[in-house]
């Protein structure tokens, strides 16, 4: 008998989406205020966010800064 794969849903909730983060709900509605996409689904109205619109939200929104010498100079003006 061959075991199925478990499945990622493609809808979680905020809970699910701030524990993917790694942060708290209270970030997931800012982000969504901010213009990550959200649905309401069902009848209870509940908010979800679909995992890949997270990533792509993240990849088009957030950029890792891997300057060295800027990191360097931004700490050095905090020491001022």
């Amino acid at each position: 008998m061959r075991r199925s794969s478990p499945v990622t849903p493609a809808f979680g909730k905020l809970i699910d989406a701030a524990q993917y983060l790694g942060t708290s709900t209270k970030t997931v509605r800012r982000l969504i205020a901010s213009g990550l996409p959200a649905y309401r689904l069902g009848e209870s109205g509940h908010l979800r966010v679909r995992l890949a619109d997270l990533d792509r939200w993240l990849e088009e929104n957030c950029r890792v800064e891997n300057d060295v010498d800027a990191l360097v100079d931004q700490i050095c003006e905090g020491l001022r």
